[in-house]
């Protein structure tokens, strides 16, 4: 007999909302859900604060920017409609306040502070100038590769140039890498 109960919907769809990502043949939580929804809590207690991120877990978040990541949202509020996972959510969130209030995260506010470098690790939306190499093509007649354990025949060349490219953050600035003037156009 076929279920009246929507396609994506947990067997008790009745106290249940609908799992926000793809559908899978039964919707539950997962290891993967209950492994990494703490570490999400933590993302939103101290990427905010103290690295002038968005507001990641929250779908309706405009300032200072909205998710980059709308579905990972989706998810995170799914997640925090189940009342055991919002009790845990509230006990973590209360140990990071804690923790706060004692003076854990001074030296990180301290060190941003003190620092002019808009590129600190973790710092949201400045590019950052990093070096990638490029594989160069092989000269008429050559393949491109190198012999390993064995004599070089002169038949393959394994050339790369360094550039400089600008790593951005994904979702905000339209994520990616692009590359400086020596390497070409856009990459992503």
């Amino acid at each position: 007999a076929a279920s009246s109960a929507p396609e994506c919907a947990h067997p008790r769809a009745e106290s249940r909302r609908p799992h926000p990502l793809p559908c899978r043949p039964r919707p539950q939580l997962t290891l993967a859900d209950l492994t990494w929804f703490p570490t999400c809590v933590f993302m939103e207690f101290m990427l905010p604060r103290f690295f002038g991120w968005p507001q990641l877990f929250d779908p309706a978040a405009a300032d200072p920017a909205p998710t980059p990541f709308p579905r990972l949202a989706a998810w995170y509020s799914a997640m925090r409609a189940e009342p055991a996972v919002e009790a845990v959510r509230a006990e973590i969130w209360a140990y990071w306040e804690e923790m706060e209030a004692a003076g854990q995260f001074k030296p990180i506010v301290d060190e941003i502070a003190a620092s002019a470098d808009p590129t600190l690790k973790l710092t949201y939306g400045v590019p950052q100038a990093v070096q990638l190499n490029y594989q160069q093509p092989p000269p008429a007649g050559k393949g491109t590769g190198r012999y390993i354990n064995q004599p070089d025949l002169g038949d393959v060349v394994d050339e790369h140039v360094a550039a400089e490219v600008a790593r951005r953050e994904a979702g905000r600035e339209g994520g990616g890498w692009v590359a400086g003037a020596e390497a070409g156009a856009e990459r992503g």
